[in-house]
């Protein structure tokens, strides 16, 4: 049923009274005057202003009809309603990596500290753990000040013998998960899977236990007969921790535990359910995209930082790559274009694969040629964790919105769903051992055309866009199905003129 539009305006209102008036008249032999200042004229008009304030309160108060568009206190009635539960604040967990001299067992629930002062404990024993080995480590608290970020020192209290009182966040698993409290957008997924499907023991009712136990659970999926009849997988997937610059979608797998219990405890024992985290699988782009010019040559300066962007993909070069390393900064980047770039004036962006972000320099002077140029800029290319560019990092033409593209782009990948678990057509007979919600439903796995146009809606002064290379267009499906389905996770990326 079409909706029907409200009146658009006071005026309208009013003059809809006065027809009214006008006819009912005519059928009783009247001829009433309605114009300008007549009783009927300022009657019609009072009235008017009245109905538009009840209009405007019915418009304001459509959001808040269906948990789709409803924010806020909205938001939170449809929460009630469905009686979905609060979501806990969840403890932060992750692994850390021990100095140690020989060999040392580091009992179950060994303390230590952030550099916060948060506490948190090793889970599990470890046994003849040797130097460099990384342990289960998770934050007695709840909440976002349990994260932390690789490299942070964690300081053991009464560190066993041969134990360095001083451990490591894992650069592979760092302290993340930790939340206050859930976000607008995730409250809306629950509530909306609450209102998809009913069922005891539904893929629905999975996904809402994972949800509901810990708010560091992005998204759920499920995938029932995975193994067979009376077999299904629960996969979770959690979202980045950009303060710990933690870009992994692995959900830490001491949260995974809890998750895991709390299925368990609510899901049939005739059922065997396994509850695994996604595995990651790093993905490269570079892209061409029409920019305005240069505010130096009259552009909006929203666009290309420079008047000949550089370095630009020649013939048919998809990227352009460092491949050295020098003191002081300076690399060797692997681009074919013969144009040299402009000592003192050009600016190129390094995009880091740690920090996931661009970063832009000045070159300084220039040396080198084709497939070979020789950069130093004016500062080295340092990212927030204090390292430079590594061989085989992307390199491009700067523009003026580096750090919004820079977001834009962590941000896609966020919102990615997992890939298909298997590619057996025993197991997807019917969908039943296909991703469940569908991918053609929801959380869209791969990079597409879709992805590229929420880019280029994020950022209208991109003309026009499109994928120059893509290491990958969709994750692979494992080999086999006791293998977690693969996530893409954003690696290299670089934005060059078309």
């Amino acid at each position: 049923m079409a909706e029907v539009a409200g009146p658009r305006s006071m005026a309208e209102i009013r003059d809809d009274i006065l027809t009214d008036i006008v006819l009912e008249a005519s059928n009783a032999g009247l001829t009433p005057n309605v114009g300008p200042g007549s009783d009927e004229y300022i009657l019609a008009t009072g009235v008017a202003g009245a109905c538009m304030m009840l209009h405007a309160r019915i418009d304001g108060t459509k959001s808040a009809c269906t948990p789709v568009t409803a924010v806020g206190e909205d938001l939170v009635r449809h929460k009630e309603a469905l009686k979905v539960p609060d979501a806990p604040p969840s403890r932060a967990a992750g692994k850390i990596r021990l100095t140690i001299t020989g060999t040392a067992t580091i009992p179950d629930g060994q303390p230590g500290t952030l550099p916060n002062g948060v506490r948190g404990a090793v889970l599990g024993t470890w046994v003849s753990a040797v130097n460099g080995d990384e342990v289960d480590f998770r934050i007695d608290e709840a909440g976002s000040k349990g994260n932390a970020r690789a490299g942070s020192v964690v300081t053991l209290l009464g560190a066993p013998t041969n134990v360095s009182q001083e451990a490591s966040v894992s650069a592979f698993e760092p302290i993340t998960g930790g939340y206050d409290e859930e976000t607008e957008g995730r409250l809306r997924e629950r509530v909306l899977n609450a209102e998809a499907n009913t069922g005891g023991g539904s893929w629905v009712q999975l996904r809402q236990i994972a949800l509901d136990t810990s708010p560091a659970a992005q998204h759920v999926f499920v995938f029932p007969t995975m193994g067979g009849p009376g077999q299904q997988k629960v996969v979770v997937l959690k979202r980045f921790d950009r303060d710990a610059l933690s870009f992994s979608r692995v959900f830490p797998s001491s949260t995974l535990d809890v998750i895991r219990a709390a299925i368990h405890a609510d899901v049939s024992t005739g059922v065997t359910t396994k509850v695994q985290a996604a595995a990651d699988s790093d993905t490269d782009v570079s892209l061409l995209a029409t920019l305005p010019q240069s505010s130096l040559a009259g552009g909006s300066g929203e666009g290309w930082l420079d008047v000949a962007p550089w370095p630009p993909l020649t013939g048919p070069e998809t990227r352009c790559t460092v491949t050295t390393l020098g003191p002081t900064g300076i690399v060797t980047l692997d681009a074919d274009t013969a144009v040299s770039p402009i000592a003192g004036q050009t600016r190129v962006a390094w995009w880091s694969s740690r920090d996931m972000r661009f970063h832009v320099r000045t070159v300084i002077t220039v040396g080198g040629a084709t497939t070979a140029w020789i950069l130093t800029p004016d500062t080295p290319w340092i990212d927030e964790t204090g390292q430079g560019p590594a061989a085989g990092d992307y390199m491009c033409p700067a523009a003026a919105n580096m750090d919004a593209y820079s977001e834009t782009w962590v941000s896609l990948f966020e919102n990615l769903g997992c890939g298909e678990n298997t590619a057996n057509t025993q197991l997807t007979f019917n969908g039943r051992g296909l991703r469940h919600p569908f991918i053609a439903d929801t959380q869209k796995p791969g990079l597409t055309s879709t992805f590229l146009k929420e880019l280029q809606t994020a950022h209208a002064e991109f003309e026009d866009v499109g994928f120059a290379y893509r290491s990958q267009t969709s994750p692979a499906i494992p080999g086999a199905i006791a293998d977690p389905p693969n996530v893409l996770v954003p690696r290299h990326f670089a934005i060059y003129p078309q």
